[in-house]
């Protein structure tokens, strides 16, 4: 029975036309085209005529999103069919999204029939047509179900070779989804090769298209997976041929028989098909003896031929009360039993056996074969399983999940849902969809879908789209009132469905989340956008921001009434133009290098204000990220520096006088020092000559206070000239070689003297691996250690003093060398060391008034230390004593050897050493202010100890202005006539002897013992 069609074609192609006409007498309906090529033109035919089908042709001009929206909203139900280039395809799913029902490319304009007929059916399925359509459309349906069911994979491929069918079994088969195969290469997903020889076999694609032929595979032909498994196939490719004879397309049937091919290796191994076969395999005669078992059934139920004859053909079945008679029907029994072995051990066999007829149709014989499906019903089970772990899964998802149907009741939700609209299962399933969300028709009218207003319902539109239509649903956001407890409350929900057919009925499957607290959130960050970008805009600085790529998008009010420009006169890097031209480049070097580190950077550079002036300004920027955690560009805030910068140099002006100002007190300070120190020096030296002079106690007293307070203003003098000098930048630090064990030991043994009067025990170390000899500067670094070990010796009235010196860092032949100088003295609180290493100062004016000193020997210190490219620092608790420290840098001369490492206390042990110069002068004037006679003293002395060490002089004893005894006299003659002392050194220096005699084993401890002015207090220490 034919129907005539109306069909409106929306587009002015005229060739469209002409292919779509053709295409469409393919159909068993009889039609009539209508054409409209403009938007007009398409309203005002669809209010005086009511069209079956609307074909639009995508790449005209004409809009449809808009005009389809309307129509689908309306509830119109004519389709519509997009009709675009295979070029397109990209765009097939947002066309389906946009409303089109269907699609066809122009290039299988063909296939266009196919689509009408399918969308036709449908109309005539909803609209209610006579039952001769529907059985047609009953007819397509199984055709499609028988299509999907088979256990043949079927591929249909266009003209092209693509791909527009694909069954389920050839997805089974091939590994490809239906969406992934669509629109691809029949080669693609049908891939052979020829097992033996490894190479692709021949398609049978093309030779259908050429000769119109059904062709098969060659045997051994191999399918490729798309996950890479090897399956043997069976095919049959035949061409699909119109109603004009044309050829536009292909069908490949095929099959795995992989499971079939190794049978049949096997047996060709075994050259005996039943013999060998993998099923079981049983023969009987017509009474059910059983005449044959093969070797499978014998290995399978472990009974011998004998035994299995014995038991007969039903003789292995479980519990099964099957029959000869049962199967003497026309055909042959099919089903499942359970087979005993002879252990026991139970196992599922699927059966088949037939009856074997003579020409007389009288059966002769039983053949029965049964395939071990333990495992497919372990399967089964598995899968039972997997349905109730399916329905676990759905009750208890963290969504809520619930199916509607074509009614719009809800026939099936889980806990999550009833959760989130606080009801109970019993008030949500069988229940209409509007009663249970409650929406405000329902609470108006008490009925879902009764309600007037209920056809402009956005939550029922969607499920037609769903359900009749087989739309989807994605992310759609709807809010309700629902009653919670005593109070009604706005839900949000976010919904995500599709259509599924259950019980051969359609519905649809619905995911809720709730997102009121992502709502609330969203409300949230929005409103805190809205004040960050308020106070951005009322910020009093200015701010800007750019994105990634650095280039700016967005200034502050305060930066456009600053500069007095537009929004637009900033954007795009015009803002540039208004920083001063000399600071455009250094600009753009340090923010390009900011960018591409990604790095925060500030620079100060000359901004024009909107009066003209340049300004100067820092800009402060810093790299930001968006929420992903990503860089998303710079924030900059910018500040006016103009009047700070005028401070800063007017301070720099004052700074650089003051600093001038000191530098011309630090060089008066230091020739003042010069010319006191002069008639100082003087002064000190009469004094020590009238000390030794014929004096009377009290003479001897006041002149031994003088001398004193003499040494104390000439040791101030000094210091005030050394910080002169450092403040005054003449201070220069040398680098020279020296012998640092012997700078080492003559500082230590200086203050020897003075550790004796307080009974400390006093000791020096030198660690592993220093050097011998060094370069550096000797003299400054005895000056810090004579400050330090002075100070220690000063602050500790009992305990000891100890000096160390040890390596801390080696670069090549650079030393980094710290001293330590630990005592046990009054220690220094944490407040007090705030003022160390200051100028003129000291931890505690009691201090002063106790000790005496300057203040100035830490700060001189540490100035040379700090000039020497080291550092001193301090370590101290109060009342139990402190460590001063610092390092130096000196160079190792390569020709040194390094030394053992050397310790030393002041019990002056005995070390052979050999004098180098001893040098006496008005020894008669030293010795006579004390009880002995020189006779007596060089006695046993120079016999005895000192004769040996006499002989390894290098120098002379030299004399100048003294009178002595002629025992020294005829020693120093011996000496200096010696060959070996061709080199005489003659030194005159004021010395004196040792007071006692066990003290002369001190003076062999010292290469040199050159001493200048002399103390007499000191006589017997030295």
């Amino acid at each position: 029975m034919k129907k005539r069609l109306l069909f409106l074609l929306v587009g002015n192609n005229k060739k469209l036309i002409e292919d779509i006409d053709k295409a469409l007498k393919q159909t068993d309906f009889e039609f009539y085209i209508e054409n409209v090529t403009n938007e007009a033109e398409l309203e005002k035919s669809f209010k005086v005529k009511s069209f079956d089908m609307v074909l639009f042709d995508i790449d005209s001009d004409i809009s449809y999103q808009e005009f389809i929206g309307e129509k689908k909203d309306s509830g119109e139900q004519v389709p519509f069919v997009a009709i675009l280039s295979r070029d397109s395809f990209d765009r097939v799913y947002s066309l389906m999204k946009d409303g089109f029902d269907n699609y066809c490319f122009k290039e299988d304009i063909k296939f266009l029939a196919f689509v009408v007929y399918k969308e036709i059916t449908s109309a005539v399925k909803n609209k209610g047509l006579d039952s001769f359509e529907r059985e047609l459309v009953k007819e397509i349906e199984r055709l499609t179900v028988t299509i999907e069911s088979i256990g043949d994979g079927v591929i249909t491929t266009d003209q092209y070779g693509n791909i527009i069918m694909i069954n389920k079994a050839a997805i089974e088969i091939t590994g490809w989804s239906r969406n992934e195969a669509i629109g691809k290469p029949l080669n693609t997903v049908f891939n052979i090769f020829d097992k033996r020889t490894g190479n692709p076999a021949e398609s049978p694609f093309e030779r259908v298209m050429k000769e119109r032929l059904s062709l098969g595979l060659k045997e051994n032909t191999v399918l490729i997976s798309k996950e890479g498994r090897e399956l043997y196939v069976s095919a049959n490719t035949a061409p699909i041929v119109d109603a004009e004879d044309t050829v536009i397309g292909a069908v490949v049937v095929f099959r795995d028989i992989t499971r079939i091919k190794k049978n049949e290796e096997e047996l060709r191994k075994l050259s005996m098909v039943v013999k060998h076969s993998p099923s079981l395999v049983l023969m009987a005669d017509a009474d059910g003896n059983v005449e044959y078992a093969n070797p499978k059934f014998i290995e399978v139920s472990g009974y011998s031929l004998e035994e299995i004859k014995e038991k007969g053909f039903f003789g292995f079945a479980e519990n099964e009360n099957i029959s000869l008679e049962d199967m003497a029907g026309e055909t042959d029994w099919h089903g499942e039993f359970k087979l005993r072995k002879k252990n026991g051990e139970i196992t599922w066999q699927l059966a088949a056996v037939s009856a074997i007829r003579n020409s007389d149709g009288i059966i002769t014989n039983w053949l029965g074969i049964s395939e071990d499906i333990t495992e497919r019903k372990k399967y089964e089970d598995k899968l039972a399983n997997e349905q109730r772990n399916l329905q676990t899964i759905f009750n208890t998802a963290p969504v809520g999940m619930l199916i509607v149907d074509s009614q719009r009741q809800v026939k099936k939700a889980n806990y999550a849902f009833a959760n989130i609209i606080h009801k109970t299962m019993d008030k949500i399933c069988g229940k209409k969809v509007g009663e249970v969300i409650c929406c405000k028709n329902f609470n108006s009218c008490g009925q879902c879908g009764e309600n007037e207003e209920c056809s402009k319902c956005k939550f029922r539109q969607g499920l037609y789209r769903i359900i009749d239509k087989k739309s989807r649903m994605y992310r759609k956001e709807f809010s309700y009132s629902i009653r919670n407890g005593e109070r009604n409350e706005v839900l949000w929900i976010s919904i995500n469905a599709v259509p599924v057919i259950l019980d051969e009925e359609a519905c649809a499957l619905i995911v809720i989340e709730d997102i009121t607290s992502k709502k609330k959130v969203e409300e949230a960050l929005e409103w805190s956008r809205n004040f960050y970008i308020k106070l951005f805009e009322e910020f009093p600085g200015l701010i800007w921001l750019s994105r990634k790529d650095g280039v700016p998008n967005y200034f502050n009010k305060t930066w456009l009434k600053f500069t007095g420009r537009k929004i637009e006169d900033e954007l795009y890097g015009r803002w540039i133009e208004n920083i001063h031209p000399d600071d455009v480049e250094r600009f753009k070097k340090v923010f390009n290098k900011a960018l591409s580190e990604q790095k925060p950077f500030e620079i100060q550079f000359r901004l024009k204000r909107a009066d003209g002036e340049y300004r100067w300004i820092v800009n402060d920027g810093r790299p930001f990220s968006n929420l992903e955690d990503n860089f998303a560009g710079f924030i900059g805030v910018c500040t006016d520096v103009t009047e700070q910068r005028q401070v800063t140099e007017k301070l720099r002006k004052a700074k650089e006088a003051a600093e001038a100002a000191s530098r011309s007190k630090s060089e008066f300070l230091a020739n003042m020092s010069h010319e006191i120190r002069t008639p100082l020096n003087g002064i000190i030296g009469m004094l020590n000559l009238t000390l030794q002079s014929n004096l009377t106690d009290d003479q001897r007293e006041n002149l031994d206070i003088a001398s004193s307070c003499a040494d104390l203003l000439l040791s101030v003098i000094n210091d005030i000239l050394d910080y002169s000098k450092i403040e005054a930048g003449k201070m220069t630090i040398d680098s020279i070689e020296f012998d640092f064990y012997q700078l080492l030991d003559h500082t230590f043994k200086t203050h020897i003297l003075k550790a004796r009067e307080k009974s400390l025990k006093y000791r020096y170390q030198i660690g592993e691996g220093i050097p011998r000899l060094l370069i550096g500067d000797p003299k400054r670094i005895q000056q810090v250690l004579n400050n330090l070990i002075s100070n220690a010796i000063k602050f500790t009235d009992f305990g000891m003093v100890n000096i160390s010196a040890n390596i801390v860092q080696k670069e090549g032949e650079k030393l980094l060398i710290r001293f330590d100088v630990s005592d046990t003295g009054i220690g220094i609180s944490e407040e007090e060391m705030q003022r160390l290493f200051k100028s003129f100062s000291q931890v505690d004016g009691s201090i002063t008034r106790k000790y005496g000193g300057t203040g100035l020997g830490l700060v001189i210190s540490k100035k040379l230390v700090e000039m020497m490219n080291g550092e001193i620092y301090v370590e101290s608790e109060k009342n139990k004593g402190s460590v001063f420290s610092f390092t130096v840098w000196l160079t190792a001369k390569q020709s040194s050897q390094n030394e053992e490492p050397q310790n030393k206390d002041s019990g002056m042990k005995k070390i052979q050493r050999n004098f180098s110069t001893l040098v006496i002068e008005d020894i008669n004037t030293y010795l006579e202010n004390y009880d002995y006679d020189l006779e007596e003293l060089l006695k046993g002395e120079i016999e005895d100890s000192y004769t040996k060490y006499l002989n390894k002089l290098n120098n002379a004893i030299g004399a100048c202005n003294a009178e002595l005894t002629e025992k020294i006299a005829a020693l120093i003659k011996e000496v200096a006539n010696r060959k070996e002392n061709s080199k005489v050194k003659s030194l005159a220096f004021k010395i004196q002897l040792m007071a006692r005699r066990n003290d002369f084993e001190a003076i062999r401890t010292y290469y040199d013992l050159l001493c200048k002015e002399v103390k007499t207090k000191d006589q017997r220490g030295v």
